[in-house]
């Protein structure tokens, strides 16, 4: 079975689909996961987007996260997931204050840039 990521720096992950308030398995690569934390954590002050949806560089940045991401899964699902799990998992102090969204969409960009899809 093709696999993008090494088996060992991988886990699954059930994130709920709201449209349809059923999760889906995922397949993160781990590392990656951590360098878009330290990229999130750097970009914490970004104000919050004004348009709807999510960027596509933002989208870009979940494929080199997520194995494979099923066509109409909504990105804002994923985007919300990989917030809490950075807030969660990865926070740098433990007073130090949740990242929002735009700031994990913003260095989601910035990790699309920096590996080859």
């Amino acid at each position: 079975m093709y696999t993008k990521f090494p088996y060992d720096t991988t886990r699954r992950e059930t994130i709920v689909n709201s449209d349809t308030n059923a999760g889906t398995e995922f397949v993160v690569a781990t590392k990656q996961l951590e360098h878009l934390s330290q990229l999130a954590h750097e970009v914490r002050t970004t104000p919050e987007p004004w348009g709807a949806g999510v960027e596509s560089s933002a989208v870009l940045g979940m494929n080199v996260i997520f194995e494979s991401i099923p066509q109409k899964f909504p990105v804002q699902d994923l985007l919300n997931w990989l917030r809490n799990e950075i807030n969660l998992h990865y926070r740098q102090q433990v007073d130090e204050a949740e990242l929002t969204a735009a700031a994990v969409e913003v260095a989601l960009g910035q990790l699309a840039r920096l590996y080859a899809i």
